[in-house]
């Protein structure tokens, strides 16, 4: 392959004619917008017929210990990591979670800086968005299956915190992790006036739900956000189709999957359904409630982070969830 840098429609007719032997008839950009990676719906002309494809393209951002302290720290609380797809995607597969074909897997190359996967397009619609339009025994339906497959996923456990393919733990705790990210991104939200303002209060809260910090029993394997996934419906119910988003999943604290899960789903709660089958494959971890706000706290400072300065109304509507989840820890 040449060193001349390709364009991404370059790399993806190369790569499908290479590794699968086919035409690229239409690609289509399907990329978040809010992440470095990109995503292509890919049809493929093949021998044997058509082959709709997704094609995933995640930047290099090269050996995690030469990355800045703060970018480890918080990426291994919230994050992705390419290298860690084969590792997740074998592990879910031994345990029979359903999962789309992987076609093809490619390390970065001179001419395009990526890793990227080749796999099968998923027909449906992801889990927030299908949720999103539901309501009564529909809904109930819903978070059942969606239950029963996070708890499933939460089976997959270790001892140690981290990416899936991490070998040798960490030798700082998930505790010391986790309470660093959550300084770092506190102080990077603080770009913003409104957080600024409360800045007092958010660090109080934190202290507080310091001083009462119990571990989890063991880490669960977990997409940061919970069930990511793509569902078709089956009559009165949904199936399940596949677990996206492979590289996000790590070994994380069940917790804070759980209570960003609840955050994402955050316009209308989480039905008894899904606390049922969750708990028919993992168990509930005691201190779950009393913690939740914490994690959340979290998360949505997070996303805070990333909001333009600009966007004043979806800045104080998240400013004012993080501060009513520090009013939890007054006495």
């Amino acid at each position: 392959m040449s060193s001349e840098t390709l364009s991404d429609v370059e790399y993806i007719h190369r790569i499908v004619q290479l590794h699968l032997g086919g035409t690229v008839q239409l690609i289509v950009d399907r990329s978040p917008g809010f992440s470095g990676s990109r995503v292509y719906a890919v049809d493929v002309t093949m021998p044997t017929g058509q082959l709709p494809c997704i094609v995933k393209l995640i930047p290099d951002w090269g050996n995690e210990e030469d990355q800045p302290h703060d970018e480890q720290a918080t990426n291994r609380v919230y994050g992705s990591r390419a290298t860690s797809f084969a590792a997740a995607y074998t592990l879910l597969h031994a345990h029979a979670i359903p999962l789309p074909q992987l076609y093809a897997a490619c390390t970065p190359q001179p001419a395009l800086p990526y890793y990227c996967y080749v796999m099968e397009r998923l027909p449906g619609e992801d889990v927030q968005t299908i949720r999103a339009r539901l309501s009564g025994t529909s809904r109930v339906s819903l978070d059942h299956l969606v239950g029963r497959y996070l708890g499933a996923i939460h089976r997959i456990t270790r001892s140690y915190y981290g990416w899936a393919d991490l070998q040798v733990p960490y030798p700082q705790s998930w505790r010391d992790t986790f309470f660093t990210a959550l300084h770092i991104i506190l102080e990077r939200a603080c770009v913003h006036t409104a957080i600024l303002q409360h800045r007092r209060r958010i660090s109080e809260a934190i202290d507080q739900y310091a001083a009462s910090w119990i571990d989890p029993a063991q880490f669960v394997l977990s997409h940061g956000d919970g069930l990511q996934g793509m569902l078709v419906p089956h009559g009165s119910s949904w199936i399940l189709n596949g677990v996206i988003d492979i590289e996000d999943h790590c070994f994380t604290d069940p917790r804070f999957a759980l209570a960003v899960y609840e955050v994402i789903m955050n316009h209308a709660p989480l039905e008894e359904s899904f606390w049922e089958a969750y708990q028919e494959h993992s168990p509930l971890d005691d201190t779950y409630t009393h913690l939740r706000p914490l994690f959340q706290i979290y998360v949505l400072l997070d996303w805070l982070g990333n909001v333009p300065l600009t966007q004043g109304e979806e800045i104080n509507k998240l400013t004012h969830q993080i501060v009513l989840r520090c009013e939890t820890t007054r006495p």
